[in-house]
């Protein structure tokens, strides 16, 4: 479909389960009053998957179910949670700066 340059369109959907966050928040003495938001997993959650193709004839089902892609998209899942956000990886969210540049 890539070379026949035809659009497709995917409805995706990402159920995750079991999430156990580790938050914490930098307070400040002016406005916002938080300066960052730091989170990051204790565990991987579970996750689950669906793509299904928008107006496509004839129903396909769930493209993350089919064999070899399944494996591959949980893997692909699993392995950007680790690397971003699994401990002792983690986000950090510049509140103040958000504020200061969408907020002056």
């Amino acid at each position: 479909l890539a070379q026949l340059k035809i659009p497709l369109k995917l409805a995706v959907e990402l159920d995750a389960t079991n999430l156990l966050l580790r938050t914490s928040l930098l307070l400040i003495d002016r406005p916002p009053y938080a300066g960052s938001l730091k989170t990051s997993f204790a565990d991987l959650p579970e996750t689950k998957l669906k793509i299904i193709p928008e107006g496509v004839s004839g129903r396909m089902g769930n493209i993350a179910e089919f064999p070899g892609i399944d494996l591959w998209i949980k893997n692909s899942i699993q392995d950007a949670l680790v690397k971003n956000l699994l401990e002792p990886n983690s986000y950090t969210w510049n509140i103040e700066d958000f504020f200061q540049q969408y907020y002056k």
